[in-house]
């Protein structure tokens, strides 16, 4: 399964991002993640990633189909401004969709500090990325129906926090009632502090729309 955010790090002076919880992806896949390094292109600190990362809906849709996976190494340059200008698949996951995404994703989502040459100034740097597409095989979608409820307190503190009803698969009620933050508390039509029970109710239902069959 892929995890909803990934972890970026520096791996031998490569950025390395799995779309895969942190196991290795299988060593037939695998490209020796080899670039020259900083010094023989002039670097004196390496460009830094300030922002970017991807999510489990990255997944492209086109490749849903096939239930396409795989591994995509990209090589890119990061422009003096931090910007990555360019980018290409030096390795294929086997799937043009996967390889393309990776690259549009890289180009449009991260940004850099960059890099610093030995002068002083922002210099290019190339760098190279590993991405695993892991196939996201969601369940199917299931009603639910529950309210959340609490007690608001004359000082705005919360209580008797409960959930009831039909809850989605994998939901904590546990987590639900902690870690709540107080109220303002509620007044009556004088301006006094009065205890109130709030609920909040949530519902998710599915409607049949037309006899058609997936193929």
């Amino acid at each position: 399964m892929i995890a909803n955010k990934f972890r970026v790090g520096a791996v031998l002076g490569v950025l390395s991002l799995n779309l895969r919880p942190l196991e290795a992806a299988p060593a037939e896949q695998s490209l020796p993640l080899v670039e020259p390094k900083p010094a023989d292109q002039g670097i004196k600190l390496p460009a830094r990633l300030v922002d970017g990362s991807l999510m489990t809906s990255d997944y492209p849709p086109e490749a849903y189909k096939v239930k396409a996976e795989g591994v995509t190494v990209a090589q890119f340059i990061i422009s003096a401004t931090g910007a990555v200008s360019e980018c290409k698949a030096l390795q294929t996951s086997g799937n043009p969709v996967l390889d393309d995404t990776t690259c549009s994703l890289i180009r449009t989502r991260f940004k850099f500090s960059p890099a610093i040459g030995f002068d002083g100034k922002p210099v290019v740097e190339v760098r190279r990325q590993r991405v695993v597409w892991v196939y996201p095989d969601l369940p199917a979608p299931k009603p639910f129906d529950y309210t959340w409820s609490v007690d608001i307190g004359l000082d705005g503190q919360l209580a008797n926090c409960a959930v009831t009803g039909i809850t989605p698969e994998k939901f904590s009620r546990e987590k639900a009632c902690t870690d709540l933050s107080p109220y303002a508390p509620p007044t009556d039509a004088a301006g006094r502090n009065v205890q109130k029970r709030m609920s909040v109710r949530y519902i998710m239902t599915l409607e049949d729309k037309s006899p058609t069959v997936a193929k």
